[in-house]
């Protein structure tokens, strides 16, 4: 009968302390899960939690925001922190379809470039100092979408999008066909004259499946369309290759509250570098500069990290996730001014319940020396322990 009991308490707290509202499901709108949100470099520079981050997607809900933090811009906000998408919104988040899968560097910029910003009020009465951080974050490369996303997308935008237009226009919006025919026109003719009749053959039999659907009656065209639109959302965008993300952010103090007494206290800068193969394993690497002011040496310690991160991902119907990392780190002590070297290793193993419930374990050991035991399973498991312990 314990047992009993101790089984159903451990699965009433997985259900209700790690739950999280799924999105709404609709044919026209794609269901995010916030177990992936990406972090900002504000949150991290300044402590704040990632749940208070406004983060507008057009000009009008920047200008509210902005209203509701500062009472009508008659105040300061105690804490506040945005981050927003500047060229999407400006761009009102049209991007051609072409520029959408590219994994050009500028079209990568351009989508993923994000301005963080953060405002808080120092609680401590032996500390009145209001704390302004400023970061961004964007990527260079971001992968490329298999062969067979990109086809099955460019299908399904092509039939989406499709109107009783020539097959022309069709072939010269068809990204397969222009990949093909740039590939073409870069081959020598002569001695590349058998690639250039097998890539002919691939582009004639995707010329042909376009070419079918001029023949479709009109009452097919548009169950085709509506069915196609409906399935953009269901499509996994998940990209492999390599991969390059860059965040940059500074936090200024404004000393007993005051504008004419600040300092940069915080400066940060990370590069992240990996590789993604299909076949769901991953190598990550870090490098970290941080320059942090020492109010109680009044001096400056800067750090350098440097780090790697192996995953296996797609175990147990894709919801299991392992992974070991290891970090460097080389710290300048602020009152002897020598370096000191520590490291830190950690095991974590990830297991979807549902969307939006990620059961976490991590296990290691920390710069300090001290040993890691973390994540939400830890903390069952320890809860559960403590039932019919002695006091």
């Amino acid at each position: 009968m314990k047992i009993v009991f101790t089984i159903t308490v451990f699965l009433l707290i997985i259900q209700n302390a790690f739950a999280q509202d799924a999105d709404k499901k609709s044919a026209d709108s794609l269901t995010i899960n916030m177990l992936k949100a990406p972090s900002t470099p504000v949150l991290l520079l300044m402590g704040l939690e990632s749940s208070n981050i406004e983060k507008p997607t057009d000009v009008t809900d920047f200008a509210v925001i902005l209203n509701n933090a500062t009472n009508g811009f008659s105040a300061i906000p105690k804490t506040f922190a945005m981050q927003f998408a500047p060229i999407s919104i400006l761009k009102k988040n049209k991007f051609r379809f072409d520029q959408t899968i590219s994994n050009n560097p500028i079209e990568n910029f351009n989508q993923s470039f994000l301005v963080s910003v953060g405002f808080s009020k120092s609680d401590s009465a032996k500390k009145k100092n209001d704390q302004l951080g400023l970061g961004v974050k964007f990527s260079l490369f971001r992968g490329q979408l298999s062969k067979a996303t990109e086809k099955e997308l460019n299908n399904r935008y092509v039939l989406s999008k499709f109107k009783v237009e020539e097959i022309g226009t069709l072939i010269l919006n068809d990204s397969i066909c222009k990949r093909i025919t740039s590939q073409i026109n870069q081959l020598d003719e002569i001695k590349d004259s058998v690639k250039i009749k097998k890539l002919s053959k691939i582009r004639d039999k995707r010329v042909t499946e376009l070419d079918s659907l001029l023949s479709l009656s009109p009452e097919k065209k548009n169950i085709i369309k509506n069915t196609a639109f409906k399935k953009l959302s269901e499509l996994s965008f998940k990209r492999y290759g390599f991969k390059t993300d860059i965040s940059l952010g500074y936090v200024y103090d404004f000393f007993n509250e005051r504008f004419d007494s600040s300092k940069v206290t915080k400066i940060g800068a990370w590069a992240n570098l990996g590789y993604e193969w299909e076949s769901d394993y991953s190598i990550l690497s870090v490098v970290r500069y941080l320059n942090e002011y020492d109010f109680k040496t009044t001096k400056n310690i800067s750090s350098v990290d440097f780090g790697f991160r192996f995953i296996k991902s797609g175990l147990i119907d894709d919801k299991l996730s392992l992974s070991i990392e290891s970090i460097w780190r080389n710290q300048t002590n602020a009152e002897t001014g020598k370096a000191k070297h520590t490291n830190r290793y950690v095991f974590n193993a990830e297991y979807q319940v549902s969307e939006n419930q990620l059961l976490t374990i991590s296990l290691g050991k920390n710069f300090d020396g001290t040993n890691i035991k973390d994540g939400n399973l830890i903390a069952a498991l320890n809860f559960i322990a403590g039932f019919g312990a002695k006091r």
